[in-house]
């Protein structure tokens, strides 16, 4: 019984440390002077959030607070919360798919460098790197896409709530990239 309590307790207390550090999260996207927040985030929001990530890494526990704050924001349709938790999400999958290596069989460089530069933006700011891409650069994007993808499948504790938002991250991408280039982005290099 001690040791279902002690289990029980450590679960409260990671519960409590991932709540805080969400809260922590949202904050920072908040704005200075009242405290309100506005979609997209502006490019001081943006920093100040990717900052209090590079502060407060986001763990397992805080992933799964923010799937349960949209959850219970989704029930007493409070519209703003989700796509705010989301925006924040997005920040977090980004910067921690930037921070992943390429695999060994990635693609050309240019492909990479294009990689790099829309996980570097936030969801916002994808068109705009995608309309000024040539393309011919569709294909290796495309693959460093699903390489990506593999990675987060393969590399991250399988059903965990971090490979879930880098995966659904990795889709939305790819999604936007399949929308600009159409079949130019699926034809094998």
């Amino acid at each position: 019984m001690r040791l279902l309590d002690r289990i029980v307790a450590q679960t409260r207390a990671q519960m409590d440390d991932g709540s805080a550090a969400l809260t922590a999260l949202i904050t920072s996207a908040a704005e200075p002077e009242n405290g309100t927040f506005s979609l997209p985030l502006a490019a001081e929001r943006v920093a100040a959030v990717r900052e209090q990530l590079r502060r407060a890494p986001v763990s397992e526990p805080a992933l799964s607070a923010a799937y349960a704050w949209m959850r219970k924001a989704g029930e007493d349709k409070l519209d703003g919360v989700v796509p705010l938790l989301q925006a924040v999400l997005q920040l977090w999958a980004g910067q921690e798919l930037a921070a992943t290596p390429a695999a060994a069989s990635a693609p050309d460089a240019a492909a990479e460098a294009l990689l790099a530069a829309l996980l570097a933006q936030p969801e916002s700011g994808w068109e705009g790197v995608l309309a000024g891409a040539d393309e011919t650069a569709a294909p290796g994007l495309f693959r460093a896409l699903r390489l990506r993808m593999e990675g987060v499948v393969l590399g991250l504790p399988n059903g965990s709530y971090a490979q879930r938002v880098q995966a659904e991250y990795l889709k939305e991408l790819e999604g936007r990239v399949k929308s600009r280039f159409g079949d130019a982005a699926a034809r094998p290099e």
